[in-house]
């Protein structure tokens, strides 16, 4: 029998080895992704197990099954945990409580189950959404002409923010020889109808996905390797920040808001010992005898009293709104709300926003009280302290200000993960090995890189367990029990997205494999959180010699392409001024692509820009939204496409057919087209593997048995009969 030894972290930080039943049964199970759900990751579990209520374990448990002890173990969430094997080592991850069985009125015994470590993600990030990455309003910014300007050519924040070319109700378009009527959204740069153009409040935003992962590993104090996350596919891969139709930071009626998170704040007086940093005011709270609540006073004087405005307290932690008053006016206006104390620890981080629909001047201070109870929770006494702003109670002003967390789209942390894993086919685990230099990192990278990666494991790639095998009885089963694998993004929203369907009957960038001679099973479908939008490059209206794009290698084709959040009925205005022809703005399900910087414009032929004070300029680059991380040639498709399937390269108008570097052929089509091969099987053997192997051996290793190698699609092993049961995809 192979000697599980486990070991428990307490509540000091000190890992206490567990007693162990003699004859108990443990079974681990370790897979990294099963060839019959290839969209999921996986990691080491283990059936459920017993251990004895011994003294020991009664300690390490503080007598779980006593519901009247306070301040107790929590079995509501999993405890880092280390196995070792045969005094090896063997496995970290985490151990939950199910159960305490009692016999006689009395513990006997408590019922375990080991995690590996990457299952801890979805505990650690539970169901809080991209808005409580309050880091990411380290990117926040001003919403002016000049500020989006420098956002759309060179981005901001060296290039973590950019204003892309997408744009959320203005029809663009390109007319060197104006008609009548000229709509708003002509691109072509003139010096006369100022007023028509690309103003700073068509555009929204857009984050550099590795800055979202920057942000979760700094929130989350975890760390993920770079394998994966600085390659080329990911590096300009960005989120459009866009959480509302329309115009940005717009209200229910779509009338924009000026914003202002109300910061620094500076300790005035009191006796509390609460802390305050920049924008962020932290609570934590841990007494049943006290409670809390916390006041906003907004101070305005002279007109400023008579313009309407909005108070806000949201909770970084978990993204909820706290308090919130409705657009109203009033020289002194308040906000309180409670702060729940418990008798478990509740962090806190609340930032305090002020909006209005007109440029507003006020002086905000928080006051927090701490109320001491008796035992029938009546107050019986109180502290307070003050906080104003820079100290001194100094007027602060909103301004039309971006905010990142009000405005990165409604999507969980875990699912913005989920969708990018799907997307790349990346997979992930726990480097819980001493000896490597990322030990305690999460390792993060493609399928294929992941597998080509066992040349660097304690095995270099190989074990041979001929002699291991149990020839005695053995299953060979179907590879794989679908006929057919589709990839698909959110439904489509967006006009050039849903014309494209209409007219080839065909959703852009999703993929349908349907291998041939496959009749049997069902469909199997891997489903990206994201949406996918179709970018058009545009051509010249003015298709004459007169055109500044009437060359022969351009052929009246512009060096702009751009992207359009809307959809609906074509609605021409001509009577205002200047005349309108834009669609209805649409709010699009989460949206990424690649951003990339298109430089050179020339002279005359750039985009009017209409929003500087002054007047018109022309801007001759841009950053311009993609579906390629890179531009092609005539011949040579781009590295990384994030069209699943073969489509026509909306920047070079090429179709690249079978050459296209889709997500399909680079990250899927060598495992796919593998386990639709007709030579492909699950082999299911029996096998005594000996300690050196079970401690040592990695998910990408191949296993070797006569002359034939085979890839691991899952091993469980039984420590106390030291079988091990294999499933193994044979390598062809």
């Amino acid at each position: 029998m192979q000697i599980i030894v486990l070991y428990i972290k307490d509540t000091e930080g000190i890992y206490r080895r567990v007693d162990m039943f003699d004859d108990e049964t443990i079974s681990l199970t370790s897979k990294i992704q099963d060839i019959r759900d290839i969209a999921k990751v996986f990691t080491d579990f283990s059936q459920t197990f017993t251990i004895p209520a011994s003294k020991e374990n009664n300690k390490i448990f503080q007598h779980w099954y006593n519901s009247n002890i306070d301040n107790g173990f929590d079995a509501r969430s999993r405890k880092d945990a280390i196995m070792e094997l045969d005094l090896s080592p063997f496995r970290r991850g985490k151990i939950s409580l199910n159960n305490a069985k009692m016999k006689n009125n009395q513990v006997f015994s408590y019922e375990l189950v080991f995690y590996g470590n990457t299952v801890n993600l979805k505990d650690l990030l539970k169901e809080n959404e991209l808005s409580t990455l309050n880091q990411l309003d380290d990117y926040t910014h001003l919403y002016s002409s000049s500020v989006v300007k420098t956002g759309l050519q060179s981005g901001l924040f060296s290039g973590k923010i950019v204003y892309p070319l997408i744009t959320h109700t203005k029809r663009l378009f390109y007319d060197s020889n104006p008609a009548t009527p000229n709509y708003n959204g002509n691109l072509y740069y003139t010096a006369s109808d100022n007023s028509i153009g690309l103003a700073f409040d068509d555009l929204k935003p857009a984050i550099k996905c590795l800055t979202i992962i920057e942000a979760i590993e700094d929130k989350y104090e975890i760390i993920f390797t770079r394998d994966f996350f600085a390659s080329n596919a990911f590096s300009n891969l960005y989120l459009w920040l866009s959480r509302n139709s329309g115009a940005i930071g717009g209200d229910e009626n779509q009338e924009t808001l000026l914003s202002r998170i109300c910061t620094p704040w500076g300790f005035s007086s009191g006796d509390l010992g609460f802390n305050v940093y920049n924008d962020t005011w932290t609570v934590s709270t841990q007494n049943s005898a006290k409670s809390y609540n916390a006041t906003l006073t907004i101070t305005t004087t002279g007109a400023n009293q008579l313009i309407p405005y909005s108070i806000k307290a949201i909770d970084y932690v978990t993204g909820d709104i706290l308090a919130q008053s409705s657009l109203d006016v009033g020289a002194n206006r308040t906000m309180t709300f409670d702060i729940i104390s418990s008798y478990e620890l509740i962090n806190y981080q609340i930032k305090w926003i002020v909006e209005s629909s007109q440029t507003l001047a006020f002086n905000p201070s928080i006051t927090l009280i701490e109320y001491q109870l008796n035992s029938s929770g009546t107050v019986t006494g109180s502290n307070q302290a003050i906080w104003n702003i820079n100290a001194t109670g100094d007027s602060i002003t909103t301004q039309s200000e971006i905010i990142i967390t009000e405005n990165v789209p409604e999507i969980k942390i875990i699912d913005f993960l989920t969708g990018l894993f799907k997307m790349f086919n990346l997979t992930a685990y726990y480097i819980d090995d001493l000896a490597d230099a990322d030990f305690g990192k999460i390792y993060i990278d493609t399928l294929d890189n992941f597998y080509a990666d066992r040349v660097n494991n304690p095995s270099e790639g190989n074990y041979d367990i001929t002699k291991h095998v149990d020839t005695s009885t053995s299953q060979i089963n179907r590879a794989f029990e679908y006929n057919e694998i589709d990839f698909n993004y959110e439904e489509p929203s967006t006009l050039f997205s849903i014309n494209h369907e209409e007219q080839f009957n065909d959703i852009f960038g999703n993929e349908e494999v349907k291998p041939d001679f496959v009749d049997r099973g069902s469909k199997y479908e891997v489903n990206v959180p994201f949406e996918h939008m179709k970018f058009e490059r545009i051509f010249d209206s003015n298709r004459t010699s007169s055109s500044p794009y009437a060359s022969a290698t351009t052929l009246y084709l512009t060096d702009i392409l751009w992207g359009y959040s809307a959809d609906g009925d074509f609605a021409p205005d001509a009577d205002l001024t200047p005349p309108t022809g834009n669609y209805s703005p649409v709010l699009t399900k989460p949206l990424v692509f690649y951003a990339i910087p298109q430089t050179g414009l020339s002279a005359t032929s750039g985009i009017k820009w209409i929003s500087d004070g002054s007047g018109y300029t022309e801007l001759t680059q841009y950053y311009r939204p993609s579906n390629t991380n890179e531009d092609g040639t005539s011949s040579t498709a781009p590295a990384y496409t994030i069209n699943f399937d073969d489509e026509v390269d909306e920047w070079s108008l090429t179709n690249y057919s079978g050459a296209t570097n889709s997500l399909y052929k680079k990250f899927y089509a060598n495992y796919i087209n593998g386990i639709f091969n007709e030579k492909k099987r699950i082999y299911k053997l029996r096998a005594y593997l000996p300690t050196d192997i079970l401690a040592n051996y990695r998910l990408n290793d191949e296993l070797t048995i006569q002359d034939k190698v085979f890839r691991i699609n899952s091993i469980t092993t039984n420590f106390k009969t030291e079988i091990s049961q294999l499933e193994l995809l044979n390598k062809l």
